[in-house]
């Protein structure tokens, strides 16, 4: 993996520190003066924000704004998505399921492309906002659980496509420095998400009560088309993702660097050409007349070589089998609880007679208030904090909390705000800290990161039906039941890949690595357009 020291600007040198004092030192306190020095210090940081990797990071925040947008819309509009297609819980969660499936598949996909062709990654980031957006816009007005499904299909594409290749392009632009920047970006998808339920209040039904019960009945499907509006709120999402997109677009076609790739990109795609001989006086067949099927199969060593684990840890492709597997199985159950927790946490608010739909609000945005949180303290925290140790104490405080959920959070509507606040701050830095978890011991290549996010979408698969299958049929608070079973499961993940790394597999583990800096190819920096 490519290193990064200090980081270089538009002339590929690091700019010298400012010559001005500030007024109080260079013994000018006049008003003027200071504010020049003012001005001098601004003008001073301009280098910085003109450097290439500085810009497309915040870019990619962006994309992961448009992200929040249109994946945590469905929460707070899902009892109004329910109502207009009369369905319960159980069916709901299915069409659900189809955002999953599409992040599966765009991510195993986008994932093996951005490995093979670097520089495509700004034209796949941009197709997925726009497939995102498409399905965003969609979603609201379907009137049968197929149509449902299909936008939410689109808009899994999006999710999981964004997710592989701006995880890629991270660690592309950053090298082995690039932890606190996976941190940034994914904090814009929690940033936006604590503003989505704001942004829905204004255009969800409302349910009057009947008989001064807590709980008043569901709407009937025509009541829920008249009083709810919807889908003016899932226009945000699909502005912001298309606007998104033309920036990568823009990337694309006018302002990317070619990359110079720090580990060797088989040609697996080359099978399907036909090859003129290049040495006429070889004895060996002209690639040009060979059948295809010949061609093929004269590719699968390359194939091989594009998924071996060994290109996780050099040398040592048991080694990289066992990790890989542990990481999916991570990002499996880890994301099974996390979704089973906050996917369905507006609707058990309303559902339980805690909260009516503006109270929901108010704690699903706190959930994500603390969760940002949570998220900017494991990204400027990562410097201090060993990762493992962040992860560790994480997963365990949402044990904690998924406990007190089940026994007292059920009943006290100040104690379920207070569980929310602390569950949200606890998962803000998971999910990041693992990606950095893993290019700090292995080497992070574009098939493993595919295979951490398949692993959290069929972990999101599970949560969500799961979930909604139990809170039909089981009562809404068997949520955090499995919850608890979750994370518990995800500690003992956890716990032997730490362990593992850090007693076990110690020596081969610095036997890799330093193989790994011998055949390491020097690779430049990108420094400007």
């Amino acid at each position: 993996m490519a290193t990064c020291g200090e980081v270089p600007h538009d002339d590929g040198t690091v700019p010298e520190e400012t010559g001005v004092k500030p007024p109080s030192e260079s013994g000018r306190d006049h008003p003027q003066s200071k504010l020049q020095w003012k001005i001098q210090q601004i003008l001073s940081l301009k280098k910085y924000a003109r450097d290439y990797r500085v810009i497309k990071t915040g870019c990619l925040v962006l994309a992961w704004i448009a992200m929040g947008l249109y994946h945590r819309m469905v929460a707070p509009t899902l009892i109004d998505l329910k109502d207009r297609l009369g369905v319960n819980y159980e069916e709901i969660s299915r069409a659900l399921l189809c955002h999953t499936v599409g992040y599966f598949l765009s991510n195993m996909v986008g994932g093996v492309v951005v490995d093979l062709y670097p520089g495509l990654v700004d034209m796949v980031i941009a197709s997925s906002l726009l497939s995102a957006g498409i399905g965003s816009i969609g979603t609201p007005w379907s009137r049968s659980l197929t149509l449902t499904g299909f936008c939410k299909l689109l808009t899994g594409f999006g999710h999981g496509a964004t997710d592989a290749a701006g995880t890629v392009t991270v660690i592309q632009l950053w090298g082995d420095n690039s932890a606190p920047a996976l941190h940034i970006i994914h904090m814009g998808y929690p940033f936006i998400a604590l503003f989505v339920p704001f942004m829905a209040q204004p255009f969800l039904s409302r349910r009057p009560e009947v008989n001064g019960t807590v709980t008043p009945p569901p709407l009937t499907v025509e009541e829920a088309w008249r009083t709810s509006r919807i889908e003016q709120a899932y226009l945000i999402p699909t502005f912001v993702s298309f606007a998104v997109s033309v920036i990568f677009l823009s990337f694309h076609f006018y302002f990317s660097p070619k990359y110079q790739p720090d580990l060797m990109r088989p040609d697996f795609l080359g099978c399907f050409k036909s090859k003129k001989k290049t040495d006429p006086a070889a004895s060996d067949p002209d690639p040009e007349v060979q059948p295809f099927w010949r061609r093929f199969l004269s590719c699968w060593s390359s194939f091989q070589g594009l998924f071996s684990p060994g290109r996780c840890v050099k040398g040592e492709p048991v080694l990289g089998s066992f990790y890989v597997v542990l990481l999916f199985l991570f990002y499996l159950v880890y994301l099974s609880g996390e979704v089973s927790l906050f996917e369905y946490l507006f609707a058990y608010s309303v559902e339980s007679g805690l909260f009516d739909k503006d109270g929901a609000s108010l704690v699903y945005s706190c959930f994500f208030l603390f969760f940002l949180l949570g998220r900017g303290f494991g990204g400027f925290g990562s410097h201090w904090v060993p990762v493992g140790l962040l992860i560790g104490v994480s997963l365990f405080l949402l044990q904690i909390v998924g406990i007190e959920y089940s026994v007292w959070g059920v009943n006290d509507s100040t104690v379920f705000w207070v569980l929310t606040c602390v569950a949200g701050f606890c998962c803000g830095p998971v999910f990041p800290a693992c990606s950095a978890w893993a290019n700090h011991y292995l080497d992070l290549t574009g098939v493993l990161v595919v295979v951490m996010f398949v692993g959290a979408s069929f972990g999101n698969m599970i949560g969500t039906y799961a979930t909604g299958y139990f809170f039909e049929y089981a009562g809404i608070d068997s949520m955090f039941h499995g919850h608890i079973g979750y994370m518990a499961i995800t500690i003992a993940v956890f716990f032997t890949m730490q362990f593992s790394m850090s007693v076990l597999f110690k020596d081969r583990m610095q036997r890799a690595g330093e193989e790994d800096e011998d055949e390491e190819p020097e690779v430049e920096a990108i420094t400007k357009v």
